[in-house]
């Protein structure tokens, strides 16, 4: 697998592009979407390979319900994608993921999904946490209508006419997403066991085509529920259908908030590989030297991109209006006709420059987006290159001295953070009992809510300290056995050493911290949104696919060139249960026997740092041995007693030890307390294979050498993380049968991790309207309240 690096040498000293410019929130918040985004890269790939989409099955009554099977045909194979379509109800309606009601759901399957799946998949999905997808599940997936619009379509096309062109474009979207849910949620099919020849195995790829889908099926379903309408009426013939420009208009809506907040600090390396692509991509551009034809195409390109922000009628808060957006674009275009000569080799870094001195934050990176987009032949090929191996691995061997220096080096941004003041601790993040919905509140109105927010510049300085409070000869696997509050964030800090674009530089528990500019950030350069309009200093709301090609017009390549699309003009219309029900069992993914374990391990003593290292040999032992979760339960009373030290909270201090000795030169031996044999110890020597350690434990002792024959790579194994063995090869791929009453126990001490939901924590995440009971009656920014465009503002 590739690994990550930041924008450094000839490329970064033409770009003038550092990490302390790059990696402001509110810098990263006007990154535009480009080639490099998922949703427009997974467009543009459908339509290159020569995707087609045909609909075998759509069984839909004239109240909307029913069941619609899209087939995605790609060169790779099949990809199966099933709607079940409801008549909507007007409670429990929110794009929040503690919705209770929806008016479509569907799921994304890995190849052809047989009637009993789909049988299996329609009983599963309302359950939602309590539900199980099927081992061959990639995404499960819902949507609601934009009730307004929507009914305005169906009813203009059941009478023959062209809904309204002004209204579709200002609102944008028949359906809007409320949550997309794959890589192991749920029992989903785990990404990494996906193939690099996949179609979609580049990250985000199958969560946008099942939103891509959700698209599509919302258009069907208007033309079907015309037609329905028009026969009621007394004229079945009549029913039109919605003019294609109009239907490439239409995107799906999506409203993210806080959740994005902690998927950029969990995943730290897609974040740095996919900035670090971008900054090439970008340099690329830069000293692709095409002379003045591509000079010529950018000035078109820039154009365009002025176009769309004037026809722009989405009011934002603390985001620049499109209107003055334009405007600095129209100007970079003017110092671009100016240039004295387009000819010259240097005309474009000559431009650049000029772009970068005379115009603002996000005209500049509008203009690299622009920039990228220009050499779609060198930008697309980088997409390839987005997979990452994510697990982060720690060097218990290396000296304490180059561990701070690495922090000195490369964290000088959060060591300089003043975080004495109140201000900068004032919030909370944590995930409410409901739906374990992501929420941010003052500390004070969270008093017994776990705080779950990865302070990085806080956790960088705890550690810096302890550093220095011990001897640099000492190994790091020595110091976190004396201190294993810091664990998580020394196998953080070591794991991304060299890779500066990982996080952003932020405090997210600092009063003045807007969680809105990272939520824009993802949902526009990393996912692909256009339009996104800011609520509430959380709430980002925008659209996927604005302007691209419908299902039907895939396969003919045209509509290539397909964003920054024109207002268009009509014409006349032409959680528990799924594996084996009989035995008792259920089928896990690996991503949730780690999210579930580590919430139990949470409400336990271990030191806060040490959590992710136990987690893991929890895992390991469930993989290997299928002992885990069991033994997790049975030493929760003993990890629960601050005075016990059971074997799992000794395990990572031995195994930290045990490395970084034997990686030393050393035979490392250490008896062990307690009673024997241990789970916790037996699943010891998986870990250390990978790190190329051999560990023997006896009754008597735990002994450590090197490893003359470590874990197999990724060429072994055939996936792209480093290490895989075949049960975990075969866990990534099928998932873990699990007892269900053993699951559902600890999915039960998992929960007690949440914070209890209240009315006062349900503001935390959004702006909705609760009823007496705490059912949700409506949303501030749901389409029944929709933010305002400027017609009607001025109106």
């Amino acid at each position: 697998m590739n690994t990550s690096t930041s924008p450094a040498g000839p490329a970064r000293a033409l770009t003038g592009r550092t990490p302390e410019r790059l990696l402001r929130p509110e810098r990263l918040a006007v990154l535009p979407p480009t080639r490099l985004s998922a949703g427009r890269a997974l467009v543009n790939r459908m339509i290159g390979e020569g995707w087609t989409i045909s609909c075998p099955e759509f069984d839909v009554d004239a109240r909307a319900r029913g069941r619609v099977r899209y087939r995605v045909h790609t060169p790779k194979g099949p990809l199966d994608f099933v709607a079940f379509s409801f008549e909507p109800k007007l409670t429990g309606r929110t794009s929040r993921i503690v919705g209770t009601d929806w008016d479509m759901t569907g799921a994304l399957f890995d190849g052809t999904a047989s009637e009993a799946v789909l049988e299996r998949t329609r009983h599963e999905i309302p359950k939602l946490y309590g539900g199980r997808a099927t081992p061959d599940a990639l995404i499960w997936c819902r949507s609601n209508r934009s009730l307004r619009l929507f009914e305005h379509v169906v009813d203009a096309l059941a009478d023959g006419r062209a809904p309204d062109a002004d209204r579709l474009w200002d609102v944008g979207y028949l359906m809007r997403n409320t949550g997309l849910d794959g890589n192991g949620t749920f029992g989903t099919r785990s990404f990494l066991a996906l193939p690099d020849d996949h179609p979609l195995s580049a990250p985000l790829h199958a969560q946008m085509l099942a939103a891509y889908l959700m698209r599509e099926f919302a258009v069907d379903l208007a033309e079907h529920l015309a037609r329905h309408r028009a026969a009621e009426r007394g004229t079945p013939g009549r029913a039109a259908r919605l003019d294609p420009r109009l239907r490439r208009s239409l995107g799906l809506g999506n409203a993210s908030a806080l959740g994005l907040v902690f998927f950029a600090n969990n995943h730290p390396r897609l974040i740095d590989r996919w900035l670090c692509l971008r900054e090439e991509a970008l340099a690329a551009a830069l000293t692709a030297r095409r002379g003045a034809g591509h000079l010529a195409a950018i000035g078109e390109l820039i154009a365009r991109t002025a176009r769309f922000h004037e026809q722009d009628t989405t009011v934002y808060g603390v985001f620049e209006a499109p209107d003055k957006l334009a405007s600095a674009l129209r100007t970079a275009l003017s110092l671009l006709e100016e240039l004295p000569d387009p000819t010259a080799p240097d005309a474009l870094a000559h431009l650049w420059q000029r772009w970068n001195e005379t115009l603002d934050e996000p005209a500049v990176e509008s203009l690299a987006g622009i920039l990228i987009d220009s050499v779609p032949d060198l930008t697309d090929a980088l997409v390839d290159r987005q997979r990452v191996d994510e697990n982060l691995r720690g060097r218990p061997e290396e000296p304490v001295a180059r561990l701070l220096a690495t922090l000195e080096e490369e964290y000088s941004w959060a060591l300089e953070m003043d975080l004495t003041t109140e201000a900068s601790r004032r919030h909370v993040w944590y995930k409410s009992a409901a739906a374990e919905e992501p929420r941010r509140g003052p500390r004070t109105e969270v008093p017994d809510g776990a705080d779950w927010g990865l302070n990085v510049p806080r956790a960088v300085q705890s550690l810096a300290a302890a550093l220095r409070e011990t001897r640099p000869q000492d190994t790091v696997g020595v110091f976190c056995a004396r201190r294993p509050e810091h664990r998580d964030t020394v196998v953080r800090v070591q794991a991304l050493a060299g890779t500066l674009l990982h996080s952003p530089h932020m405090n997210i528990s600092d009063a003045a911290f807007m969680p809105v500019h990272l939520v824009r950030f993802v949902n526009s350069a990393v996912h692909g949104l256009d339009k996104t309009a800011d609520s509430a200093d959380r709430n980002v709301l925008g659209l996927l696919f604005h302007g691209a090609p419908g299902r039907e017009e895939l396969g003919t390549g045209v509509h290539a060139d397909w964003t920054l699309p024109v207002r268009p003009v009509p014409e006349a219309p032409a959680r528990l249960e799924t594996g084996n029900e009989d035995t008792g069992e259920l089928r896990v993914s690996v991503r949730e026997l780690r999210l579930m374990t580590e919430r139990v391990l949470m409400t336990t003593t271990l030191p806060a740092g040490s959590v992710g290292a136990a987690r893991e040999i929890v895992a390991d032992a469930q993989i290997h041995h299928s002992d885990g979760l069991a033994g997790l339960l049975a030493d929760l009373p003993a990890l629960r007693d601050p005075a016990a030290r059971p074997h799992l909270a000794l395990a990572p201090d031995l195994l930290d030890l045990a490395v970084a000795r034997a990686l030393g030169g050393e035979t490392h031996s250490v008896g062990v307390p307690g009673p024997r044999p241990s789970w916790a110890l037996a699943a010891l020597p998986i870990a250390a294979r990978r790190r190329g350690v051999r560990l023997t434990i006896t009754d008597e002792a735990l002994t450590a050498d090197a490893d003359p024959d470590p874990a197999p790579g990724p060429e072994a194994t055939g996936l792209e993380a480093p290490g895989l063995e075949a049960p975990e090869e075969h866990a990534l791929r099928e998932g873990l049968p699990v007892p269900l009453d053993l699951w559902q126990r600890v999915v039960a001490e998992a929960d007690s991790a949440l914070t209890p939901d209240s009315p006062l924590s349900r503001t935390h995440a959004g702006d909705s309207v609760f009823g007496p009971d705490g059912e949700i009656l409506a949303e501030v920014g749901e389409d029944e309240i929709e933010f305002p465009t400027a017609l009607e503002v001025t109106a």
